[in-house]
């Protein structure tokens, strides 16, 4: 096969939908990722949607944590396009061999992967098929997101119920088991909760998904087992994987807040204030912004004593001790000697 401004050295993996090779740009005469569509699936328009929604959102994100694309294309009936080429392995060649990661660096990538979702939410895109396989580590531990496959673009109205038919089931939110055609990054935070429970544990929370319907079914409706982890780690697994979404970060960048500050637990580290916790500056992400709005919005109200009001009190107090005391210095010195007609006798019984 050839494809115009690209020499193709090998083939670097296959999928259901797609090859990718190792090729040379010609035009920038550097190594990419080509990824190819099936010939098969060409007349197939969901497929071809597909394929076609990688490239687009692909080529919206430009951050160090996403697989970058550059250029999309078609010859002779063949769908292509580019991409950086990550030399590593993704985390589920990293499990068949390890089993397990040690728990600072699953937190560690977790954070990584919520930095490359911060993005994606910036451009109203949510990923969808958060796994394992889709996340690559490179040799010097940089972690890049990849496979935008199954990601849903804002105001992209193709498709709307893949959520439900594709994509991993093991690492499905409770919503994509329900269906919606609403999802948002706290899907995705849920997803990525079940990656870090798997990349503490070696097991998947609710089974491998052989059988879909009891599958989607457990994830619905029962907890993931208990596993043996830190603390820090357990809280940041519970609030990731809450069930209902309203209960986890409202946010990918208040979730990686919530990582790295497990991670510095972990490592008995101090680090300063996260942004989510309210130290955050006009220039925070507009995705915090929305998530503080939100929390102001159903506050309760405070329960601290405004400062005006400390002050009458502290007056009032200082007043009262001062009375008190007055009244009590009385009580205790003698009474004075009565200077009416008793002291004239005295004084007459003197002189006589």
């Amino acid at each position: 096969m050839k494809i115009p401004g690209y020499r193709i050295r090998r083939v670097r993996g296959e999928g259901a939908m797609a090859t990718v090779y190792e090729a040379i740009h010609e035009g920038l005469d550097k190594p990419v990722a080509l990824k190819v569509l099936h010939e098969g699936l060409v007349e197939d328009p969901d497929y071809l949607q597909r394929f076609l929604r990688e490239a687009r959102a692909a080529a919206r994100l430009n951050h160090p944590n996403v697989v970058r694309a550059y250029e999309a294309g078609e010859h002779g009936g063949r769908y292509y396009f580019s991409m950086e080429l990550v030399e590593g392995e993704d985390l589920g060649e990293r499990l068949a061999r390890e089993v397990t990661l040690p728990e600072d660096e699953a937190l560690r990538v977790c954070a990584e992967v919520c930095a490359a979702l911060s993005a994606a939410e910036e451009h109203g895109i949510v990923h969808r098929d958060i796994k394992p396989e889709n996340v690559l580590v490179r040799p010097d531990g940089r972690v890049k997101l990849a496979d935008l496959g199954l990601a849903k673009v804002r105001g992209d109205g193709h498709l709307t119920a893949e959520g439900y038919t594709l994509g991993t089931v093991a690492f499905f939110s409770p919503e994509q088991c329900r269906g919606s055609s609403s999802l948002d990054v706290r899907s995705d935070l849920f997803a990525l909760g079940s990656l870090l429970y798997t990349l503490v544990s070696g097991e998947l929370p609710f089974g491998r998904g052989e059988n879909a319907p009891l599958t989607m079914q457990r994830i619905i409706e029962e907890e993931a087992p208990p596993i043996a982890a830190a603390p820090p780690t357990l809280r940041v697994l519970r609030r990731l994987m809450a069930k209902d979404a309203s209960d986890r970060p409202a946010t990918a960048e208040e979730a990686r807040a919530l990582l790295l500050d497990a991670l510095a637990e972990l490592r008995g580290e101090r680090r300063p204030p996260s942004p989510s916790r309210g130290s955050g500056s006009s220039g925070d992400r507009p995705g915090l912004a929305r998530a503080r709005r939100r929390r102001r919005r159903y506050a309760r109200p405070s329960s601290t004593i405004a400062p005006e009001l400390l002050v009458v009190l502290v007056g009032l107090t200082l007043l009262l001790g001062l009375v008190f005391a007055v009244v009590a210095r009385g009580a205790s010195s003698p009474a004075p000697e009565p200077r009416g007609r008793g002291a004239a006798h005295a004084a007459a019984a003197e002189v006589r």
